[in-house]
């Protein structure tokens, strides 16, 4: 049962600029425990989203516009804002979270269900230029 997801946002520089990225996330439980997916940092912590769950997990992807940029993470939210530029992936509240991120500010998601079906959450709709 996720109570709250907190981001972490920092200043990532790509060839084709200085863009926030969302680096990870501190998911707190109804019963008051913690865990972080991605790089959690304590000096780049953002504000805290509290969880309703008849919605899921959005995660807004934001693209380069040349390949030296590639694809990152930029918004984590409950529900998607179309103001915004950004390519909303839905996540599941069920399962895990699997997290990479790479020195460059790119991040590989990936969610784990409980049959056991491992998914990309970037898979379909979004790609480098």
């Amino acid at each position: 049962n996720v109570a709250r997801i907190t981001p972490c946002r920092r200043k990532i520089h790509f060839p084709t600029g200085i863009f926030w990225v969302i680096t990870g996330i501190m998911v707190q439980y109804a019963n008051g425990r913690r865990a972080c997916a991605g790089e959690f940092r304590m000096d780049c912590v953002g504000e805290s989203i509290w969880v309703d769950h008849t919605s899921s997990l959005e995660l807004g992807f934001a693209v380069g516009k040349d390949n030296a940029a590639g694809v990152w993470l930029a918004k984590v939210d409950t529900t998607r804002s179309d103001d915004e530029p950004v390519i909303w992936k839905s996540v599941p509240w069920e399962g895990t979270l699997q997290w990479w991120l790479d020195e460059e500010g790119g991040c590989e998601i990936y969610h784990l269900d409980g049959a056991g079906h491992l998914s990309s959450v970037q898979e379909d709709g979004i790609e480098r230029d």
